[in-house]
């Protein structure tokens, strides 16, 4: 198996093209050679191929290489140099299918991360072998669908599991969403789902990730509202009393200040009505009994396979790759709304992030990165 990268500078500053194939090498021994690579030159005429020891299955050293790019990407553009292109294709995929079915997911991760193009042979290769997906095991797909959706890649690693047909066996509920707005699968236009991941991704990077229970938290989230669309200042109150300890009343008053209006394209927010403060409240807590109703279906298999049963060209999945433990840590981002506050629950001071909390799953880091990313999806800047 070999994975070949062509680099590729702008068409129209274009001289050669710089061929870099890693079959087998070490994270130590890639970036030093990267390093005499001229990737600030858009006019550079060296040609390099890399080998190495070890093939991309170690993860360590492909997060490594992720985060040399990531790097290499703003240095280029702080500098103000051309960004270098990328081509991402795979020569040859093996027989095994569990073997196959992570290197696709694989594929997609990188192709995401670090802006790669995928080639139309294994485009195919993909979509042929796409159903071996569902036979890995679960904890692979978590570990593979946290890496693609907790290092600041979750809206391209949504977008390509759509256009190649995976988010079906994948996150069917989601795909589902796509499918009843009318979502073609090279779709460059934007929805709510996208633009939540999209204000996350800002706040992330290959070593700045956060902890998996915030991106189920946010799928789990839109799932409510696509369900049953509601007044964005419920959601904005909603949105702040998860962050603030769950003082309802302080939600409501400052939501209730909020006189910007919100995004109108999302299907998923209603008209303010400016409703009492009871009726607020019971708004609020009606949100929070739905997400715990979302984070259920997300978790049951039976609903699961169901999702995208009014497409019957879809395949069928009933896939479930959330543990019950960490569907629990899910829900108790949430739990300080539904009692109105947790006995000894503090909100986090100041707007830094601290993302060695985050990584972990601190509650109050995850519950502000939570609202912070909500509440620019809903009054963006």
């Amino acid at each position: 198996m070999c994975l070949g990268i062509t680099a590729i500078e702008p068409t129209k500053y274009r001289r050669k093209e710089d061929s870099l194939q890693f079959s087998k090498f070490s994270a130590a021994a890639t970036v030093q050679q990267l390093h005499g690579l001229n990737w600030a030159d858009p006019g550079g005429t060296s040609e390099h191929s890399l080998y190495g020891r070890e093939a991309l299955g170690d993860l360590q050293t492909l997060n490594k290489l992720c985060l040399f790019f990531h790097r290499i990407h703003h240095s280029c553009a702080h500098a103000g140099h051309f960004p270098v292109f990328f081509s991402f294709l795979y020569e040859t995929l093996i027989s095994d299918s569990n073997y196959c079915a992570a290197r696709i997911l694989r594929a997609i991760r990188i192709a995401a991360r670090l802006g790669f193009r995928i080639s139309k042979e294994t485009a195919d290769s993909i979509k042929s072998l796409s159903y071996s997906i569902v036979r890995l095991d679960k904890g692979r797909i978590l570990m593979e669908r946290n890496y693609m959706m907790a290092y600041g890649s979750a809206e391209a690693s949504l977008r390509l599991l759509w256009k190649f047909g995976l988010l079906e066996l994948l996150l069917p509920i989601q795909a589902a969403y796509f499918v009843r707005h009318g979502f073609r699968r090279r779709d460059k236009r934007s929805n709510m789902l996208l633009s939540l991941f999209s204000n996350l991704d800002k706040l992330l990077a290959p070593d700045k990730p956060c902890h998996s229970s915030l991106w189920i938290a946010i799928l789990a989230f839109h799932k409510a509202l696509s369900e049953q669309p509601r007044d964005a200042l419920v959601v904005a109150a909603f949105t702040l009393a998860v962050h603030n300890g769950g003082d309802m009343l302080e939600a409501v008053e400052i939501a209730r200040t909020i006189t910007k209006p919100h995004e109108v394209s999302f299907h998923e927010l209603l008209e303010p009505q400016r409703l009492d403060s009871g009726a607020y409240t019971k708004e609020i807590r009606d949100l929070e009994a739905s997400f715990r109703r979302a984070i259920d279906h997300m978790t049951d298999a039976q609903i699961v396979s169901e999702a995208m049963a009014a497409y019957p060209q879809a395949p069928f999945s009933d896939l479930v790759f959330i543990p019950w433990g960490l569907s629990l840590r899910v829900s108790r981002i949430f739990n300080r709304v539904k009692v109105g506050g947790e006995l000894g629950s503090v909100a986090k001071q100041g707007s830094k992030i601290d993302y060695e909390s985050l990584a972990q799953g601190s509650l109050p880091e995850i519950r502000h990165i939570f609202a912070r990313v909500v509440f620019d999806t809903i009054y963006p800047l």
